[in-house]
C-alpha cells in the first residue's frame, strides 16, 4: 500500500522526469508474444510427454532403442514391437497420440511465426545471423520490446 511519503516521493520523481515510461506492445507485437509463449508451452508439454514414454520403458526394463530418435519412424516401429503390460501399452499409445497432436499444433504456430517473420523487417534482419531462424527471431524481437533495438 502506498502511503503519503511514497506518494510524495513518486510525485517528485515524476516531476523531475526520473520515472521511465512504460512501454506497451502494439497489438501485432502482443499477438506474436502470445504465439511465442504458446509455442514454448507446447515444447515443454512435448518434452513432458516424451519423458513419460521413456519412464514407461524404464519401468518395464525395455532395452535402449537402437534408433537415434525413439519418436521418429524407426523408433516408433521399434517401440511397436516391444512387449509391455496392457495398461502400459495403452498409456504409451495415448502419449504418442498426444505427441502427434502437439506436433501438429507446433507446425501451425511455426507457420504463423514464419509468416510474421516475412512481414517484419527487424525479424528478417535477425534471420541473417547464422543460427537464428523464423522461430528464434520473433522471440528475440518480443524480448527486446518489438522496437527493433
Amino acid at each position: 500500500m502506498i502511503d503519503r511519503v511514497d506518494a510524495r516521493i513518486l510525485a517528485r520523481l515524476l516531476a523531475a522526469d526520473f520515472l521511465p515510461g512504460v512501454w506497451r506492445p502494439d497489438p501485432a507485437t502482443a499477438a506474436v508474444r502470445r504465439q511465442v509463449l504458446r509455442r514454448a508451452h507446447l515444447v515443454r508439454q512435448r518434452t513432458r510427454l516424451k519423458n513419460q514414454v521413456h519412464a514407461i520403458l524404464h519401468r518395464n526394463l525395455v532395452p535402449r532403442c537402437p534408433a537415434t530418435d525413439l519418436f521418429g519412424h524407426k523408433g516408433r516401429a521399434w517401440l511397436a514391437t516391444q512387449q509391455l503390460p496392457g495398461d502400459e501399452l495403452a498409456a504409451a499409445t495415448a502419449l504418442l497420440r498426444q505427441l502427434d497432436f502437439h506436433a501438429g499444433e507446433l507446425r501451425l504456430i511455426e507457420a504463423e511465426l514464419a509468416r510474421v517473420a516475412l512481414e517484419r523487417a527487424e525479424v528478417l534482419r535477425l534471420m541473417t545471423v547464422p543460427g537464428i531462424d523464423a522461430t528464434v527471431a520473433p522471440s528475440i524481437v518480443i524480448v527486446c520490446g518489438g522496437r527493433g533495438r
